[in-house]
């Protein structure tokens, strides 16, 4: 991996990885892996933070994220910041993926589908460290349009639709 990037419109940080024949590529950023970690991805790669394997070599039990659904139609689950689940059970020829957190993440998820067919990413996404949970201002009441209030309440309140200042008889 070179390095770890921002994006604005993702809430997980981004890993550019360097493929030996030269090619880079994005992946969303694994946590506890930095700039010069070796990525791997195959069913021989080590269980370790970043590699991705098929579910039938990761261990029951461990940490995941970015897990396919589907055979080879992408990697749908488990992929805003700070998402991971446990890989729960395997049985037979299903697997199942239990949600830990994640913004955007289902609560339980069960894949009944081969294992074999299956890729997921060990560790969890990276989360943003400054990012605000809350995006309002604190302390600031919000501001009503005298013309949107009723006429007891404003001297320009009251009237039908768009009109000006209601309540003539006032």
């Amino acid at each position: 991996m070179e390095r770890l990037e921002y994006d604005p419109n993702r809430t997980s940080h981004l890993a550019l990885v360097l493929y030996k024949d030269g090619e880079r590529r994005y992946i969303l950023a694994p946590k506890g892996v930095k700039a010069g970690d070796e990525i791997r991805s195959g069913a021989d790669a080590p269980i370790k933070p970043g590699n991705a394997l098929p579910l039938r070599h990761i261990p029951v039990g461990s940490i995941v994220h970015n897990i396919e659904a589907q055979s080879r139609q992408g990697r749908p689950l488990v992929r805003s910041a700070g998402g991971s689940a446990q890989f729960a059970a395997r049985e037979g020829v299903y697997a199942s993926v239990r949600s830990e957190v994640g913004r955007n993440a289902p609560r339980s998820t069960s894949i009944a589908a081969p294992p074999s067919a299956r890729w997921a990413m060990t560790s969890t996404t990276c989360a943003y460290s400054a990012r605000p949970v809350r995006c309002r201002w604190l302390g600031v009441r919000p501001t009503v349009r005298g013309v949107v209030i009723n006429p007891v309440d404003h001297p320009h309140g009251g009237g039908e639709g768009k009109s000006g200042q209601g309540n003539p008889h006032l």
